[in-house]
């Protein structure tokens, strides 16, 4: 994704996604279906998600929560992560609902908002390049 966000012009009226080879399996939608719905939608909308697993949404307060309890320890590397960047997000008291979740990154936006989601992001890929920092990074107490 990152690679082809930063090499291709990217328009701000055309949908892009990436989705992984197992789409169809977990949401039992094919490219036809989501051709139409993005059609459908194009003229109100920059951004249509496609997320499967509305129990998991539900049942947890957020993704971060989801997360951690497959991931033991996620919500607080996520956490530190955030500090690190200077974002004052509390993740163990986000509520995350349907409208603002989704899982398996199956969404398609327009060139905008995936420049935007670059940007938020790049920060994040510069840190993971820096492994000796990133462990201090995780050490440190979350303030």
């Amino acid at each position: 994704m990152r690679r082809f966000l930063l090499s291709q012009p990217l328009d701000d009226q055309t949908f892009y996604g990436f989705f992984s080879p197992r789409f169809a399996q977990k949401t039992g939608l094919q490219p036809t279906q989501v051709r139409a719905f993005v059609e459908q939608q194009a003229s109100q909308a920059d951004v249509c998600t496609f997320s499967p697993f509305f129990d998991q949404i539900g049942f947890f307060l957020n993704a971060f929560e989801q997360g951690d309890a497959v991931h033991p320890g996620f919500r607080d590397q996520a956490q530190a992560l955030l500090h690190e960047l200077g974002m004052p997000v509390d993740l163990h008291g986000l509520t995350g609902t349907s409208q603002d979740t989704v899982f398996c990154n199956y969404w398609v936006a327009r060139g905008h908002v995936w420049r935007d989601w670059l940007v938020l992001c790049e920060p994040v890929h510069a840190l993971a390049q820096q492994p000796g920092h990133w462990q201090q990074v995780l050490d440190a107490p979350v303030r």
